[in-house]
């Protein structure tokens, strides 16, 4: 809607013009000749044009203001892909210190080798569970080591020979 067209209209205070802009009124008379009258007062035009064109602006400022953007929707948490991880398995390494091995349980695959170093002053043994034992390091002195290959899985208890207090285990799978 324009301000112009809204401010024309008020000037005549709704009211048909003739050529000099003055309102010309319908006369009850049936004569032909329209009587004219005085235009409105200055007064009364002058507020009515500031109050349609503080309807216009307030009209413009609603239907100009910038859109308002909406939320973005909220999507739910991926859910991750469930898959079956492999058996975590710690490096294949067996230390002896201060009389303990450690770890004391250690878990590797099939077919790993595993080493055990003797890291100890004393002398010491890695030697399998049972009769007869699936492997015997004999003595490890100071930095000997020995290694194992573990083929088939199960658990695999273990002790020195020379202290009955240290044990352990591996577990192949």
């Amino acid at each position: 809607m324009s301000v112009a067209l809204l401010l024309g209209a008020c000037s005549s205070g709704g009211r048909d013009t003739d050529q000099t802009g003055l309102a010309a009124r319908a006369s009850p008379t049936t004569s032909e000749e329209p009587s004219t009258t005085s235009a409105a007062p200055a007064e009364t035009t002058t507020s009515t044009i500031a109050a349609v064109a503080t309807t216009a602006a307030k009209a413009a400022a609603v239907t100009t203001a910038a859109p308002t953007r909406a939320a973005a929707p909220t999507q739910p948490p991926a859910t991750p892909a469930t898959t079956t991880q492999p058996r975590t398995t710690q490096p294949p390494t067996i230390t002896i210190q201060n009389f303990a091995f450690a770890p004391q349980t250690l878990r590797v695959a099939v077919g790993t080798t595993v080493t055990a170093t003797n890291n100890d002053a004393a002398l010491h043994t890695w030697t399998g569970d049972g009769a007869s034992p699936a492997w015997n390091s004999g003595d490890l002195t100071t930095t000997m080591s020995y290694s194992h290959v573990f083929n088939s899985p199960g658990t695999f208890a273990y002790h020195c020979a020379r202290h009955a207090n240290m044990t352990g285990s591996v577990i192949v799978g």
